[in-house]
Parts: structure tokens; sequence; C-alpha cells
């Protein structure tokens, strides 16, 4: 991701202050990007069935492995990835879930570039006067090759209001049970933004701004579902951290 290098975050409480100001403000600059972003293939031309045309020539893809003109084949081929996409995720998703459904890649990667998981902030979610989800945030290291230092990571966990109901006995129980029920997320990495908002957009587990753009270059044959930063934090809830 773009923009200026954030410090690393350490652990201490301190680090924290701002957290929150500097996650609005990197989410702004991001959807000021994606504003003025070209060669975005919408869902209106995804439907049209003609190939659409950019700056004079047509749009490319990776579809196949290798970058080319896309064709009406492809557009086919994109259409159908997108319905079964929605498909798949028609009931959401759950924590468990996006560990299953990840790229070995995206787990590795978790495991060996990301060191600092610091939570950094919840609230619960309203609408309409009542609860409707807990809202938690992370802040991450970012990877060695990132221009960035840290990352910001929101999840929400739509089963929420059902564990208040139920009372569990201990702050264990509850986590553990939280992570049986369905989540949203969203990161402010690259990986998260290019490879997989589409994703979390098209099966309704996205937390952060829509991107109704097909990643037909970075991410057409839609694999995968959740950066190393996410999974970080599923990492260490299977070993008693975050409930993630």
């Amino acid at each position: 991701m773009a923009g200026a290098r954030r410090p690393a975050p350490a652990n201490n409480a301190a680090n924290l202050k701002g957290a929150a100001a500097e996650a609005r403000k990197v989410q702004s600059e991001q959807l000021s990007e994606r504003a003025k972003a070209e060669n975005i293939l919408s869902p209106e031309q995804m439907r049209s069935g003609n190939v659409p045309v950019n700056a004079g020539g047509l749009m490319m893809t990776m579809l196949g492995g290798e970058l080319r003109p896309m064709t009406s084949d492809d557009l086919a081929q994109l259409r159908q990835k997108a319905r079964e996409l929605g498909r798949r995720f028609e009931g959401g998703i759950t924590a468990r879930q996006v560990v299953d459904m990840s790229l070995s890649e995206d787990r590795k990667r978790a495991r060996s570039q990301i060191t600092t998981v610091i939570p950094a902030g919840a609230r619960a979610l309203k609408a309409g006067g009542k609860v409707t989800a807990l809202e938690v945030r992370f802040m991450t290291n970012a990877g060695p090759d990132s221009d960035v230092s840290r990352h910001h990571v929101m999840v929400e966990f739509t089963g929420y209001p059902e564990q208040v109901i139920a009372g569990e006995d201990t702050a264990q129980r509850a986590a553990w049970q939280l992570r049986k029920k369905g989540i949203r997320f969203n990161c402010d990495c690259g990986r998260h933004r290019y490879w997989y908002r589409y994703l979390a957009t098209v099966g309704n587990f996205n937390a952060g701004p829509r991107e109704d753009g097909f990643p037909k270059i970075r991410n057409p044959n839609l694999v995968g579902v959740a950066c190393k930063e996410l999974l970080s934090n599923s990492v260490y809830g299977r070993s008693g951290g975050s409930p993630v």
C-alpha cells in the first residue's frame, strides 16, 4: 500500500494513542485513490456482455496466468466465477472457515512475517437501538516488503448478541463460541484491498468499503479469502489470544 511510512507498533498502551484516527485517515486516503482508479471491471460491464474498452484499448486480465487483452469468453468466465462466489458464501463466513479457505501462502506469511498483534479497541455496533455485532480492532506489523510499517485490521463478530444473551460463564468460553459464528472483516493492506475485498463484498462478510470491481488482474480465479494480517489473528486465536 502506498503512503507515508507509519511507525511500527510496540507492545505498550501509549503507542495506541491515535490508532483509530490513523485507521480512518488511511481508509479515507484509500477511498480517494479508489475513486480515481481506472481500468476497473464494474458489475455493469460484467452484465453487458461486451468486452470493456479503457483508454482506447481492451481491458487486460490475468485469467489463465498470462497478462493479455480480455475476450468475450473471458468475460463469460468471470461472470460465472462471480455467480459461484455468491453461492459459495451465501451463508456468510465463520472464523474457522476463514482459516480453512485461506491460501497456504497467506497462512505461511502470517506465521513467519507477522510478529506483533495488538488489540486496539472494541465497541458494540448498534442498529435500531439493538446491538448487532461486536467490532474489534487490531494493529499488526507489516511484512518485510511493505512500504508501511503497520496495518489496521477490523473484525465484526455477528454472533456477539447471542453470546450476551447466553451469558457464558468465562471469557474464554465466550471467545471460542464467537469463533463458530459469523464474522465480517477488513484490513488496510494491499493484499486485502486488491485480492480479497471483492470476495468479501460479494460474500457479504466485508466490514470496510465495498469493492465491486472484479479483480481481473490480481485474483481472477477468486481463490483465497484472507490476508496474513487477518490470519495472524486467527493463529493467535488458536493459541488463546484473539478470538478470531
